[in-house]
């Protein structure tokens, strides 16, 4: 009799567990559904995502995934590309809805003024190392008849990486998913948990600095003439490939826009290295966006941060609604006036 009452107490308790599980699964459908990775086997970008995958992201914003028949985030795949946009989980912009990103609104924008069409292959953790690695492979899929922008959110760079870039070996941005947790992600509670229990682990090597930063402060620093040799082979094979294309390539640069105690906006720009970046841009013919002046005058004038949502910190994350407009319109500026 006992033993009867115990088996039917676990059957009733997994029975309700199941209930819950199935319940709040249904409720996150609607707050945290992300795609996961599947191989690119044309190497434009280290991996893609599911074709026509619909869901939302809102643990960091709030905003509905809309992806196309080849996994990127784009209202349709056009026949002609003029423009092709490379970058990370910023340029893929799943924080904003569709049309809310930067390339997005750029894409709106040219086909309104030229008849051109912006294509946007950004991707979750495709930083500039990895956008460089795949830049070739890239162009000879998209085939941009005009245009390549290239995302950055730093201008100094790690000398052991651009070496690994420049000898071909560079590591891919992300690993496939597997077939086992592709469908353990079909469900997005289990995504959710397993995002807090990502956040919970890496909260103690993301401790603040709430010192108060000099922004007219400038440290005079030597950058090593193996930094620059380095920095410039990977420049010379950027080259060599949009040579090939016949197109031009666009260097974009945006960065966090921190405000101190006493609220005065400022940024850890590196300028030596940045101005080096520069001199190399020029000297190639690529063109340098720097968003740096732009997104201080937005928070000087308007009290505006490019970065994070009101349901995380205001001016850390993902790029805002505010600074994919900011970047739109100096793109749009740039390329027009080119």
């Amino acid at each position: 009799m006992k033993t009867q009452y115990i088996f039917f107490w676990i059957l009733k308790a997994g029975i309700a567990a199941l209930i819950a599980f199935l319940l709040l699964n249904t409720l996150s459908y609607g707050y945290y559904y992300i795609p996961y990775n599947i191989e690119c086997k044309s190497g434009a970008t280290d991996f893609t995502l599911p074709a026509n995958f619909s869901g939302v992201n809102g643990v960091e914003g709030y905003a509905k995934i809309q992806l196309d028949e080849n996994g990127y985030n784009n209202q349709m795949v056009p026949e002609k590309i003029n423009v092709l946009s490379m970058g990370s989980s910023h340029t893929l912009a799943y924080n904003v809805n569709p049309g809310q990103g930067y390339s997005a609104i750029l894409n709106q924008d040219l086909y309104n003024r030229k008849g051109w069409n912006v294509y946007n292959i950004g991707m979750f953790g495709h930083e500039w190392y990895y956008c460089m690695d795949n830049l070739e492979a890239a162009l000879e899929t998209f085939h941009p008849t005009d245009y390549v922008i290239v995302e950055s959110f730093y201008s100094k760079f790690e000398l052991e990486k651009l070496k690994k870039l420049n000898m071909g070996n560079y590591n891919d941005a992300g690993q496939v998913t597997s077939k086992t947790m592709q469908h353990i992600k079909k469900f997005p509670y289990l995504q959710l948990l397993g995002h807090q229990l990502k956040n919970m682990l890496s909260q103690s090597d993301n401790v603040e600095d709430n010192t108060s930063k000099d922004i007219n402060t400038q440290i005079e620093i030597k950058i090593s003439e193996e930094y620059k040799r380095e920095l410039e082979v990977t420049f010379q094979h950027a080259y060599k490939a949009i040579s090939k294309q016949g197109c031009r390539l666009i260097f974009l640069y945006h960065m966090e826009i921190l405000v101190n105690q006493n609220g005065n906006a400022y940024t850890n720009t590196n300028n030596e290295y940045r101005d080096f970046f520069k001199q190399l841009c020029e000297k190639y013919n690529f063109i340098f966006v720097d968003m740096t002046e732009t997104f201080l005058e937005a928070y000087r004038t308007l009290h505006i941060l490019p970065r994070g949502f009101k349901n995380t910190k205001i001016g850390y994350g993902h790029l805002n609604q505010y600074g994919h407009e900011l970047i739109a319109k100096e793109l749009y500026r740039t390329i027009i006036n080119n």
